[in-house]
């Protein structure tokens, strides 16, 4: 279903149950999957929102989530939903290599959560991480057992809602044992700024209620071939938003055609810096690959903008990395179109356009030294080793700036050390 439609039905069911009234009288309004179906929609399509910025624009507008507290109820309030994830973009990341050679699973080309788990699961990565040998027990979909809970208000982190689960359905990705102790595992492919703490807490209170090992909540995040795991823990069982961070880990699975290529690139490139287009302030490289892929022939900042759901600054910002790259081209007042590289790459699929990318990055100044740092000690430049680069082939930059700069390098090379070519 796509998010235009589910933004307009969930409208016209505010407005035709008096949700909005109901909320600010009572704080919150339990709605049914049978009122949801009287409007023509499916329930599930229309409550799953794994992030935040899912959520259609009347819930984001009037601060309002959706949690599920029984087998077809929801209750919808201005409720802390959400955990903003923390930023590890800097941190060291470890290489790991599979024990045999795999014919039925590629993990090169991992495209669904399972998949992931089964990666970590394989190359040792998950008992390394929690450094206890784990044997998966849990998965799929199953009724959580009653019960309650207290939930920050949106508004007032002092005031809290008090919830009732009976039996709503909730989905377990991952669920393994060791010795002492039951994880259970959200998995994701794609990176976002947060996530629905539901999917964490509920299996946790499940589980916590029925073994009495330690239940210890992961949430794990496959983006660009590079595997980010987060350890977490409840430190009140009672409080949702009591959820806290204990542990980070990144890691890469080797692939030594993929390096061989890149080092060959790497050796052979002759960088140069574009004139007359400033440094970019683009964090996410997967962000530009969707742009690339997504957007019209002719565009500017404000229709990137609203193509990633994003303000007009970060669509400036997306824009501009653009035209570093050579992608986009500026032709009258405020419009851009794809340059013969932009319309190359939106021509081509799978290695081709990644092997493309990974040239052009790497014949940019900055960025092939930054990287040819990487290659040769196995970890990220320092904050000290980038400004320089930025200060000797960035002039113009002066300032802070270089140092603000510095997590766009960062976020790039390790796009170019996790891509598969």
């Amino acid at each position: 279903m796509a998010r235009e439609s589910v933004a307009k039905a969930w409208k016209k069911i505010i407005q035709g149950e008096g949700i909005l009234e109901t909320v600010k009288k009572d704080g919150i309004f339990e709605i049914t999957a049978d009122t949801i179906k009287k409007y023509g929609r499916e329930p599930r399509l229309m409550t799953k929102f794994d992030f935040s910025n899912q959520r259609p624009e009347i819930f984001i507008d009037n601060d309002l989530c959706i949690l599920s507290i029984d087998n077809g109820v929801y209750t919808i309030g201005s409720f802390q939903a959400y955990h903003k994830f923390p930023s590890i973009e800097h941190t060291e990341i470890l290489y790991r290599e599979l024990p045999i050679k795999l014919e039925t699973l590629n993990v090169d080309d991992v495209y669904s959560e399972s998949a992931a788990l089964h990666v970590l699961e394989i190359s040792g990565i998950l008992d390394e991480f929690l450094d206890e040998e784990y044997f998966q027990t849990i998965s799929g979909r199953m009724r959580a057992e009653p019960f309650d809970f207290q939930i920050n208000s949106k508004d007032d982190s002092s005031f809290k809602y008090k919830i009732s689960i009976l039996r709503p359905q909730m989905e377990i990705d991952g669920g393994y044992e060791s010795e002492t102790s039951v994880l259970v595992v959200e998995a994701k492919n794609r990176k976002s700024s947060d996530f629905i703490v539901r999917q964490l807490y509920y299996p946790y209170r499940h589980w916590k209620n029925r073994v009495s090992k330690e239940v210890l909540p992961i949430y794990v995040v496959y983006d660009n071939g590079i595997y980010n795991l987060y350890q977490y823990r409840f430190e009140d069982d009672n409080q949702y938003n009591s959820l806290r961070l204990t542990k980070t880990a990144r890691y890469i699975i080797k692939n030594k055609e993929s390096e061989n290529y890149k080092t060959t690139i790497l050796k052979k490139a002759i960088p140069v810096t574009p004139s007359d287009v400033p440094f970019p302030q683009a964090n996410s490289f997967n962000t530009i690959i969707s742009i690339i892929l997504g957007v019209e022939e002719f565009t500017n900042a404000i229709k990137i903008a609203e193509f990633l759901e994003y303000d007009i600054r970060q669509g400036q910002y997306y824009l501009k990395a653009l035209v570093f790259l050579g992608v986009l081209e500026k032709k009258e007042r405020a419009q851009y179109t794809f340059t013969d590289l932009g319309r190359k790459l939106r021509s081509s699929q799978g290695t081709d356009f990644k092997k493309i990318l990974v040239s052009k990055v790497l014949n940019l100044n900055v960025f092939n030294q930054a990287y040819e740092y990487l290659h040769e000690f196995e970890k990220l430049p320092t904050e000290a080793f980038v400004i320089d680069l930025l200060r000797i082939y960035q002039p113009k930059l002066g300032g802070s700036t270089p140092k603000r700069r510095y997590s766009t390098v960062i976020a790039w090379i390790t796009w170019l050390d996790g891509v598969v070519v």
